[in-house]
């Protein structure tokens, strides 16, 4: 998974590679571990872009966790900045 870019001011791209089409669920925590968004869609096998915006968070260290079929569970940090 990547998430790009990074840092980031307003909208960010998660590009991830899924071995198989299933649920995922995105979600993404700021520093002290409250969730700040969370999305759940149905994703085909192979890449997939998805983009998310940040515009409405504080600037600070954010972590995105996201689960999907047969285990995938991968986590990155970012960096919201303010423009």
């Amino acid at each position: 998974m990547n998430v790009y870019p990074n840092p980031v001011s307003d909208d960010f791209v998660v590009d991830l590679q899924l071995q198989e089409e299933g649920d995922v669920n995105i979600r993404v925590y700021d520093a002290i571990g409250q969730e700040v968004y969370r999305q759940s869609q149905f994703l085909q096998a192979g890449v997939n872009i998805l983009q998310l915006s940040s515009v409405d968070w504080v600037a600070g260290t954010y972590v995105i966790q996201v689960l999907g079929p047969n285990n995938f569970n991968e986590v990155r940090q970012i960096l919201k900045v303010m423009q």
